[in-house]
C-alpha cells in the first residue's frame, strides 16, 4: 500500500503501518522533491510564495513520524522507480 506523505500525521495511521507489515520509506532531497513537485497545481499546500520552505517544514515535521515508523529507508534521489522496486524486493526476499 502506499500512503500520502500526511499520513504519518496521524498516531492511529503510524500505529496502523507498523503492526501490518512491512513499512518501506521512500526519502529524498529537498531539491529532488521540489523539482518532483514544483509544476504541481494539485499540491494544495505547494500553492504558496515559497514552497521550498513548505518542503523543508513538511520533511522536518515528518522525519520522526517515518522513523519510528519505517522498516526500511530508501532514498529515491538518484533511482529510477525501476531500481527502488528491485531495491524493496531484495529487502522483502531477505526476510523470507
Amino acid at each position: 500500500m502506499a500512503t500520502g506523505g500526511g499520513a504519518v500525521l496521524r498516531e492511529t495511521n503510524r500505529k496502523n503501518l507498523a503492526s501490518r507489515g512491512t513499512v518501506f520509506h521512500l526519502d529524498s532531497s529537498l531539491e529532488k522533491l521540489y523539482a518532483r513537485t514544483h509544476k504541481d497545481k494539485k499540491r494544495p499546500l505547494l500553492q504558496s510564495a515559497d514552497p521550498r520552505k513548505v518542503l523543508k517544514d513538511l520533511k522536518e515535521k515528518r522525519a520522526p513520524l517515518y522513523q519510528e515508523v519505517e522498516d526500511y529507508r530508501i532514498s529515491t534521489d538518484r533511482q529510477n522507480a525501476r531500481a527502488v522496486v528491485r531495491q524493496i524486493m531484495r529487502h522483502l526476499e531477505k526476510r523470507k
